[in-house]
């Protein structure tokens, strides 16, 4: 059965990885990530999936992303969250 995947951050390392595996078994795949679609690693990577820009650190791009998301296909199987934003602080007594 062909599966509709997600997978945040996956133009490069370990999100690459998870995209190029998921294709391998024949997933239909989408990529949210933050790099414009014209940088040479999404250029490297578009073969193999629908790429979509989204900033996850941003709740508008988000929302974008998914309305892009939803003209293309109206279910997803499988996401993996492989981007995430990280916010620190320092520990206040």
């Amino acid at each position: 059965m062909r599966r509709t995947s997600l997978v945040t951050g996956g133009v490069q390392g370990i999100g690459r990885a998870i995209v190029e595996a998921l294709h391998a078994r024949g997933d239909r795949v989408f990529v949210f990530d933050r790099l414009d679609q014209h940088d040479p690693l999404v250029q490297g990577l578009v073969s193999l999936c629908h790429y979509i820009t989204v900033d996850v650190a941003s709740r508008d791009s988000i929302k974008a992303g998914f309305t892009a998301l939803a003209s293309h296909t109206s279910s997803l199987d499988i996401l993996v969250n492989n981007r995430s934003e990280e916010h620190t602080s320092e520990l206040q007594s």
